[in-house]
């Protein structure tokens, strides 16, 4: 199975939050430029993510993205359904 690009970007963008521990905060320049992510790209990532309810977005200047969640109560499914849209396997 393969994932689009977009999905593999918000992955990595939320293992990133994970790693951080409970209640990290990381703006969203700063995933990208660890992850090596186009900040135009991830912003619409994280907004598509927040609306999910995997990840919590802060607007302004003490704002940042965290995990709406535990990261044990996020599955990778749930990431790439929010996405890509739902899976249909044959």
């Amino acid at each position: 199975m393969q994932i689009t690009r977009q999905a593999d970007y918000a992955v990595r963008a939320v293992l990133y939050l994970a790693r951080r521990g409970p209640g990290a905060k990381a703006s969203t320049a700063q995933i990208a430029a660890e992850q090596t992510i186009p900040v135009t790209f991830l912003a619409k990532i994280v907004s598509q993510l927040s609306v999910a309810g995997v990840l919590h977005a802060t607007r302004g200047a003490r704002g940042g993205v965290t995990l709406a969640r535990p990261p044990e109560a996020i599955t990778l499914l749930e990431i790439v359904e929010a996405i890509d849209g739902p899976l249909s396997l044959n």
